[in-house]
């Protein structure tokens, strides 16, 4: 049977995925809530993930709504963090808060607006926010690209510690093959296969687990650390390009950060010792500096990351 045509979501930004989803091999989901994107989101991971399955590799963006194992959701807006993708990307996009789609000269990415949509729709007035489980996305992917386009789901070495507790975590497997970034002293297949929980899973599906390793060598980001750089950080963008922290901060999205005012930028006034720049050793991972270049990959926090 024909694989059946995948249809574009509601909000997509960059290339559908009926455009995308043919000519990847695999489409790799990489959610999180990109709150903010930085430099290990829209560079560093991307470049790694191809170099590791190749150049027809493709990622799929999903940005999630909240996390059922954390209480506290995103804190930019989603029309604000959809924005900062787009921009981060590289693709045209409507400004901040419309419903058009993005589009990329080469289309190897697109933000698949599923998760956001799905939270959105309408509920009971004293409902809670709706939950994003990664099962019910990856399902979802599948029905819309069919069974013939390859699927793997990146997630974060604590992430793969923890997946045991995930919504029908072994259906997640046979959907969407897990790419494991390292992180958090996992750096081996055997750090990997050793920090699973023993008690789920049997020892071959370990050793399974050991084989997805994305081997780059960590550098760790947190889009935790870079909202706290923000708050009280001075103004204008530029000064934020030898800052240890606010540097993986790609310039579109630092502009866009800085002209909207997020994340407390420059919100109240902070004592002059954490309103100084201070001088960051090296390039950010993802630039170059002459004709040297990173070839570290940065492992996401964790909750940038996919959803159980």
């Amino acid at each position: 049977m024909p694989a059946a045509r995948a249809r574009p979501s509601t909000n997509p930004h960059g290339p559908s995925l009926d455009v995308l989803a043919p000519r990847a091999d695999p489409l790799v989901l990489f959610g999180g809530t990109f709150d903010p994107p930085h430099r290990a989101h829209l560079v560093v991971i991307p470049r790694a993930v191809r170099r590791a399955l190749g150049p027809r590799a493709a990622v799929v963006y999903v940005p999630a709504a909240r996390n059922p194992l954390k209480s506290e959701g995103p804190t930019a807006s989603d029309a604000h963090r959809l924005r900062m993708l787009a921009l981060g990307l590289g693709l045209k996009a409507a400004r901040a808060g419309t419903r058009a789609p993005a589009r990329a000269a080469t289309p190897t990415s697109c933000v698949w607006t599923y998760e956001l949509d799905s939270a959105a729709r309408p509920r009971r007035q004293d409902a809670p926010p709706r939950p994003s489980y990664t099962i019910d996305t990856v399902r979802r992917l599948r029905r819309l690209v069919g069974p013939r386009v390859p699927l793997r789901l990146l997630i974060g070495a604590d992430q793969a510690r923890a997946f045991h507790k995930w919504r029908h975590a072994r259906a997640i497997v046979r959907l969407a093959e897990p790419l494991v970034l390292p992180r958090d002293g996992v750096e081996t297949p055997d750090d990997l296969a050793r920090a699973m929980d023993t008690a789920f899973w049997t020892p071959r599906e370990r050793a399974a687990w050991g084989d997805r390793l994305l081997r780059r060598r960590p550098v760790e980001v947190s889009a935790t650390a870079i909202r706290a750089a923000l708050r009280g950080a001075p103004p204008d963008h530029r000064a934020w390009r030898t800052h240890p922290v606010l540097r993986m901060l790609t310039p579109p999205v630092a502009r866009y950060i800085a002209r909207h005012a997020l994340y407390a930028v420059d919100a109240s006034p902070a004592p002059p010792s954490s309103r100084t720049i201070t001088p960051a050793s090296g390039p950010a991972p993802g630039t170059k500096r002459g004709t040297t270049r990173s070839t570290s990959i940065a492992a996401h926090s964790s909750t940038s990351a996919a959803r159980p």
